[in-house]
């Protein structure tokens, strides 16, 4: 379909992002039931979990405790959008320190959660990409070095390039081919 190809075309971070918004966009679609939207008309408040003896609900919160949830779940999710996974739940974890339950902030939780794992993971792998790119240049650049010196027929200062060579790519087959050539001489 044309929505699946364009997602398709889209830069990879783009369609992670596009990706984590949708997940959002259904979560809370499917956790917004008829009797929250009930709740709302009848003046009973935003809803938190149902009331345990003992146990925190947004109903039982003081107005002044009720605008530090709002307002934290608020910056949570403007967090959250921004992929600013460690602000949000620093935000979270005001909110349930109030109420242990709140709209959708437990699956916004494990949403961070998720996304934090999974910019670490990219930014592991760009890490090791730039350390073997960088890797792959030094060994480049002994290698025309050691060609130098093999062109040159000065073996002997060669040999130790030879061996930097090898501590970064341990199976170069040039360095081989010179000791060969090395040996023949």
């Amino acid at each position: 379909s044309f929505i699946t190809n364009w997602f398709r075309k889209q830069p990879k971070k783009r369609q992670m992002v596009l990706a984590v918004g949708f997940m959002l966009l259904v979560i809370l679609i499917l956790f917004d039931s008829p009797d929250d939207k009930n709740k709302k008309g009848t003046g009973q408040g935003k809803p938190g979990i149902e009331g345990k003896p003992g146990q925190a609900t947004y109903e039982r919160l003081t107005q002044d405790q009720k605008v530090v949830v709002d307002t934290e779940y608020s910056l949570a999710m403007d967090h959250f959008k921004k992929q600013e996974f460690d602000e949000a739940l620093a935000s979270l974890d005001k909110v349930f320190a109030l109420v242990p339950d709140y709209k959708q902030a437990r699956v916004i939780q494990n949403l961070c959660k998720e996304g934090k794992t999974r910019l670490q993971i990219a930014a592991d792998e760009k890490k090791k990409k730039e350390e073997s790119e960088r890797i792959k240049a030094r060994t480049n650049e002994l290698v025309e070095q050691a060609q130098v010196r093999m062109n040159e027929k000065k073996f002997k200062e060669a040999e130790p390039i030879f061996a930097e060579i090898l501590q970064l790519d341990p199976e170069n087959p040039r360095v081989a081919a010179w000791k060969a050539e090395i040996e023949q001489d």
